[in-house]
């Protein structure tokens, strides 16, 4: 029966003998096919497969019946995080185009320019000035989500396996990231062509004609997402979709943590610790500071997975006091987060405090490029957050909320979707209820048409609360929904299924087998350092 079933699937037929009572090992005999046009055959069903696939629809998010795996389970909490940062990101954008009244005196710090606002006090500022702090910490649980399973399987010795983890990621990394920034930037510009939007919209380039916009977007992504830009044009923003600027940073940290985690596949878990603080070292000196970023993560995970191994011994007094030193280094992470943004050095040289923190800078981060010494303790402000993060369950079973878990799992569609709102309809809501505090002539019949009062706190006053959750927050969650259902989604799904269709019928079986190897707990023996054994023991 297994035959005719192989033979219809246009498979070679394996036959399996049974094992010898004093041996271990397997006689395994493989026949060839047994007509001339297999090979057409199994390339159609593959075909098929990928549409299959591609036009599958999202699972659900429900566990299965036997609960999460441990290594998922334990980095949830990360979701959760991914999508508190993404709402801290909208929450300053915002906040830029409704609430300018307030917002660069909250950026700018307390007593900035004799304006002593509440949320401008340390701490506090964190919440709505943050979102600078906020892409170092996706970069740095970028870099951990990223090691977690090639470092997993160099600590089982799996070396095979961390071979075609690094070559499946390197391949679809780029398509996950710019696939969908593509696909909903045209469909932006095609909205405003379709309804001709008359309004400008400012920082963002408009063609007289779609075509010619199509055209545009496509050439300059040629260029803009070209993964060996030198530094010096690191600041080049893509001008029609202003939150994109991140995602070459992005591309070009995660394929370095990949060279890394690649060089060093076949060290001691100490040497491949020291590699990764050689990296940081290494690319910290020319401000590279996402690659630094993804290496923090990388370096993070393997200190997370050598501590539960037990090949690292922490020191009594750490032990005994690890909640209390993780809750003084959260302390002073959000504190760095809420550095003073306001792009020039000269301005934190009025404050003692920040003064201090900027001649601790190393001298090549405040002589290097405009605005690059910036990321120097935000880098270490995210790397801090998640370590401390890590060591109080109490934070982590907050970030395990079903919210902050579903604002996780669309926080990429969040942060692509939210700039585009923001700079159309944002603009139309805040200057309708007067929490604009500029005057534009292309917005002059909306000026006050549902003027409310602005009572509160700066930054958090009536009209502006009322136009962002009354309109601007409902409708980007929406956008953001069809987003990563019709447009995120999909694009993962062709990415693997691309990816499989491409590969060797050989290279998937592979595959296949370590992963039903491991879902079943057969493991390759072998020690760190030693050849792979030709054949997989079973264990008892």
């Amino acid at each position: 029966m297994v035959a005719d079933l192989e033979k219809a699937a246009g498979l070679p037929h394996v036959s399996y003998t049974s094992p010898r009572r004093d041996s271990d090992e397997f006689s395994i005999r493989s026949a060839e096919h047994d007509e001339m046009d297999a090979g057409d055959d199994e390339a159609r069903k593959l075909l098929v497969a990928a549409i299959e696939r591609v036009a599958t629809p999202e699972p659900s998010s429900i566990p299965p019946p036997g609960g999460l795996s441990e290594a998922r389970a334990s980095s949830r909490w990360m979701d959760g995080v991914r999508g508190m940062a993404a709402c801290l990101v909208y929450w300053q954008h915002a906040s830029q185009i409704g609430a300018l009244h307030a917002q660069p005196y909250i950026e700018g710090g307390f007593g900035w320019e004799g304006r002593h606002q509440l949320l401008s006090l340390p701490f506090l500022r964190f919440l709505p000035a943050s979102a600078h702090a906020m892409v170092p910490l996706f970069f740095v649980l970028g870099g951990y989500g990223l090691s977690k399973r090639p470092i997993g399987a160099m600590h089982r010795a799996d070396y095979a396996a961390v071979g075609k983890i690094v070559s499946s990621g390197l391949f679809k990394r780029p398509f996950r990231l710019y696939v969908p920034f593509v696909v909903i930037t045209v469909c932006f510009y095609a909205f405003l062509h379709i309804t001709n939007w008359t309004q400008q919209v400012p920082g963002l380039s408009r063609m007289e004609s779609f075509p010619a916009e199509l055209r545009a977007i496509l050439s300059h992504m040629l260029g803009w997402s070209f993964i060996g830009r030198p530094r010096e044009l690191a600041w080049d923003w893509y001008p029609r979709n202003f939150p994109g600027w991140t995602l070459p940073r992005e591309l070009q940290g995660s394929v370095y943590l990949y060279i890394t985690l690649m060089l060093t596949m076949a060290f001691a878990p100490g040497v491949r610790m020291a590699a990764f603080a050689l990296t940081i070292w290494y690319f910290g000196r020319e401000q590279w500071w996402h690659v630094v970023c993804f290496c923090m993560g990388g370096l993070i995970c393997e200190l997370e997975m050598v501590t539960q191994t037990g090949r690292l011994k922490w020191p009594s007094i750490i032990t005994k006091y690890r909640q209390h030193l993780a809750w003084a280094l959260l302390l002073l992470s959000i504190f760095l987060a809420g550095q003073p943004c306001t792009g020039k050095q000269e301005h934190l040289e009025r404050d003692k405090v920040w003064k201090f923190l900027l001649d601790r800078m190393p001298f090549g981060w405040r002589i290097g490029d405009a605005g690059q010494w910036r990321w120097y303790w935000l880098m270490y402000s995210a790397s801090g957050m998640v370590i401390a993060l890590m060591n109080l369950p109490v934070l982590r079973r907050f970030f395990e909320r079903d919210t902050l878990q579903w604002l996780g799992r669309h926080s990429f569609s969040l942060y692509l979707v939210h700039g585009e709102v923001l700079v159309t309809f944002g603009r139309v809501a805040f200057q309708a209820v007067g929490s604009s505090a500029t005057f534009t002539e292309d917005l002059a019949w909306w000026q006050d048409r549902l003027k409310l009062p602005d009572w509160g706190i700066a930054g958090l006053t009536i009209d502006y609360l009322a136009a962002q959750w009354l309109f601007c927050i409902p409708l980007t969650l929406a956008l953001t929904v069809l987003a990563h259902r019709y447009i995120e989604q999909p694009a993962v799904r062709a990415t693997d299924a691309l990816y499989q269709t491409i590969c060797s019928t050989a290279w998937l079986q592979d595959k296949q087998d370590d992963d039903h190897d491991t879902a079943h707990g057969n493991r390759t023996r072998a020690t760190p350092g030693s050849p792979l054994p030709l054949y997989r023991e079973r264990e008892a």
